[in-house]
Parts: C-alpha cells; sequence; structure tokens
C-alpha cells in the first residue's frame, strides 16, 4: 500500500465483497455520514444501512451498499462488517434471491402446517371412532380378543 492511502475491506459472514486500496472513504454511520481519510483517530463505529463510497482523489472508484454492521478504523485501515453488504450493480440479484429464499422459507411453512393438520385431523378420527365404538379396548383385552389374533399371525 502507498503511503498515505487506506486499505478498505468489507467482509460479510461468507466472503470478502470488496478489498482496495482507497484515498478517502465515506461511511453511513448510525450518527450520520463519516469520512476517513488516511491517519484518522482508530475507532469502532456502528454502521447504518447505506452507501459507502470510495475515493481516489475527486473521483468515485467504488461503492457498496452495507446493511448495517460495523466498521473498524485502524492503521489506514477500513475494515467493514455488515451481514449483508454488495456491490450496487448486484443488488437486483441479491433482492431477488431474498425474495427466492423467503418464498421457499413460506412453502415450507405450508407444508408443515399441513402436515399438523393431518396429523390432527388422524388424531381426532380416531378419537371419534374410539367413542363411537358400542365397547372399549379394555373390553376387547379382558375377553382375549387380542390374544387370538397374535397366536394366528
Amino acid at each position: 500500500m502507498a503511503k498515505g492511502r487506506l486499505h478498505f475491506a468489507a467482509v460479510t459472514p461468507d466472503r470478502t465483497v470488496l478489498e482496495q486500496d482507497t484515498d478517502f472513504v465515506i461511511l453511513r454511520t448510525r450518527e450520520g455520514d463519516m469520512g476517513i481519510l488516511p491517519g484518522h483517530e482508530p475507532c469502532c463505529v456502528e454502521l447504518a444501512e447505506g452507501i459507502a463510497k470510495l475515493y481516489q482523489g475527486k473521483e468515485e472508484t467504488g461503492s457498496l451498499a452495507v446493511l448495517g454492521g460495523f466498521a473498524l478504523v485502524q492503521d489506514n485501515r477500513v475494515t467493514v462488517l455488515s451481514p449483508i453488504a454488495e456491490r450496487p450493480d448486484r443488488l437486483e440479484a441479491l433482492l431477488a434471491d431474498l425474495e427466492r429464499q423467503r418464498q421457499e422459507k413460506a412453502t415450507q411453512e405450508k407444508r408443515s402446517a399441513l402436515e399438523i393438520h393431518r396429523a390432527e385431523t388422524a388424531l381426532r378420527r380416531m378419537l371419534v371412532h374410539s367413542e363411537a365404538s358400542p365397547y372399549s379396548v379394555m373390553d376387547h383385552l379382558e375377553n382375549g380378543a387380542f390374544e387370538d389374533e397374535q397366536d394366528e399371525g
């Protein structure tokens, strides 16, 4: 890294999204936007949802959509740790993937609810059948009805 530059890295639980050297970084924090130049005082800040912007001189060279998390600034390094961070050109694909996951989860929950409903219905049928029976299972046991069935098998 050249002297007087920042090393920026954005990391999510599953990958490093962006890593590059830059002159200046702007982050959206819970308290407002924060500009970071080389030599910035070490700190750790909570990030808000927003766009992180990277600059070479006055030209924006990169940006990243960040959905919360934290940023650590230390020794001319800016490390963003976020549950979700993505380049703006990949946001549509990310949103489509999240929607697909939501629909799959809803489908699984519907299947689970249907299975529970079927089990409850089967139990109710068994209960109604046993209540409607003219004699109970105990009567069968006392009369040895099940013993006969076991001897035949």
